[in-house]
């Protein structure tokens, strides 16, 4: 189980709460209280917010499976207190917990309260058949360079695999290419990055080492990877747009566009049509370059 202790940060004010938790059947597990009990079904890249009033500190939350789900716990502080027989008590807290669907399967969402472990619901998390068909050609992107290798010293072998998943879309939010990021031998390294536009899917470009090219840039703008949170827009031609504070972010650029969602929707299309292939296999090579990527292939 992938466990993440329980911080010293208690929930944010009722009416906050109210807001940013969905409405799924609650209920007492144990001698704790959650507002979710139900089993809840999920697609991928998704994210989901739940409260649970009752633990102490040393109590963890638990997911079954890390590969599923990712945790995490929202950090707002507050100084609203737990209760305990309906009375406030300052050593029993609320929290506000969290995950996002990261990958396809079932699991089960735990907390370990006084040395006991309880599930509190199970979670299936499904992946759109955009998803599978680019995870499907992703492998086998992985099989055919394992089983015919370039000459340079990094390689991909049979312990190659698919570590992460992370979705981007269009500028309308439908899917439209997935970053895979690899693990060799337990080390995370080297990425394929697969598009799935008009109802095809195709490798636009994998390294044996680095992390992808848009992160590249996220991490030159904002000092960390993207996530599947992020709902990054992939415009084409490496063109990656952040959407944040209601507007649109150039990550190349850190310059924020202008216009509608479907203005600019249409402008990188019209661009997109008639672009040079050249001038894309470039400014892959660039930012391959700032992570001394080797091996580099344009689809």
């Amino acid at each position: 189980m992938e466990k993440k202790k329980v911080a010293a940060i208690v929930l944010a004010a009722a009416v906050t709460v109210c807001s940013a938790v969905p409405a799924f059947a609650g209920g007492k597990v144990g001698d704790i209280y959650s507002d979710t009990t139900q089993d809840l079904q999920r697609q991928y890249g998704e994210s989901y917010v739940f409260r649970v009033n009752g633990l102490f500190e040393g109590d963890t939350y638990t997911v079954g499976n890390g590969k599923v789900l990712a945790t995490f716990t929202q950090e707002s502080a507050t100084t609203d207190l737990g209760f305990e027989k309906g009375q406030p008590n300052p050593n029993v807290f609320t929290y506000l917990y969290g995950f996002r669907c990261v990958g396809e399967g079932e699991t089960g969402v735990y907390i370990t309260h006084h040395g006991k472990t309880m599930r509190l619901f199970k979670v299936k998390v499904e992946a759109g058949s955009r998803l599978k068909a680019a995870t499907a050609n992703a492998q086998k992107v992985i099989q055919r360079t394992v089983e015919h290798p370039d000459p340079v010293p990094e390689k991909w072998d049979k312990t190659t695999v698919i570590d992460e998943v992370v979705p981007m879309c269009d500028f309308a939010g439908t899917e439209n290419s997935y970053l895979f990021l690899l693990k060799t031998n337990g080390k995370k390294d080297g990425y394929i990055m697969e598009t799935a536009r008009a109802g095809a899917v195709s490798a636009e470009s994998y390294c044996l080492t680095g992390r992808g090219v848009v992160n590249v840039m996220m991490q030159q703008r904002f000092h960390r990877e993207i996530t599947a949170a992020d709902k990054v827009v992939n415009a084409g031609a490496f063109n990656f747009i952040l959407p944040k504070d209601g507007g649109f972010i150039d990550l190349e650029t850190g310059k924020k566009l202008t216009g509608t969602a479907a203005q600019l929707q249409e402008k990188y299309e019209k661009w997109m049509a008639g672009i040079d292939p050249i001038l894309r296999s470039q400014t892959f090579s660039y930012y391959s370059q700032q992570t001394d990527t080797h091996s580099n292939k344009i689809k």
